[in-house]
């Protein structure tokens, strides 16, 4: 047995014994903890607990939620990197948990913003090739073409007769 499908069975029996505790009133569960910065969530959960204590609650305190229908988890901790003023206080005292330096050049990225958002280029229409001309003919045939018929007495009509050249 390989120790990832261990450690999955341990963590899946862990969570069925605290949801059978919660179902009988030995424990009781929270929402998720929000916070700006990671290093006030674990004070922020101490911060709940007490609150709940000084209520008068007695049972055990989990922050954990139960998997949902699809499998997917609820993490316990929500950390948002914006502060708020009612929520979070002021900036971290002596903390390491988010760098004074950006994660990332705003300038760059905003133009990365703007490449992506600016049209395509009009596509390049290949040169269409020169049409390929016969030959000039090397013998010349005579011809003749009726224009207009006559009407059988005084007018002839009207024919062309020239040369055209031929070549077969």
């Amino acid at each position: 047995m390989s120790i990832k499908l261990a450690l999955e069975q341990a963590e899946a029996e862990r969570r069925r014994r605290l949801n059978e505790r919660i179902q009988k009133g030995e424990a009781i569960r929270l929402p998720p903890v929000i916070v700006a910065y990671p290093c006030r969530a674990e004070a922020e959960k101490q911060r709940r607990i007490a609150a709940s204590r000084a209520a008068g609650e007695t049972r055990e305190v989990t922050f954990e939620e139960e998997p949902t229908e699809y499998g997917l988890v609820v993490p316990s901790v929500i950390v948002t990197g914006v502060p708020r003023p009612d929520r979070d206080g002021g900036r971290c005292e002596n903390c390491t948990c988010m760098s004074a330096k950006p994660r990332y050049d705003g300038v760059a990225h905003r133009l990365e913003l703007e490449r992506k958002h600016e049209p395509a280029p009009r596509p390049v229409r290949k040169p269409t090739p020169e049409p390929v001309l016969p030959p000039l003919p090397s013998e010349f045939w005579p011809f003749r073409v009726q224009i207009r018929a006559g009407n059988g007495t005084t007018d002839p009509g009207r024919n062309y007769r020239g040369p055209i050249r031929c070549q077969w």
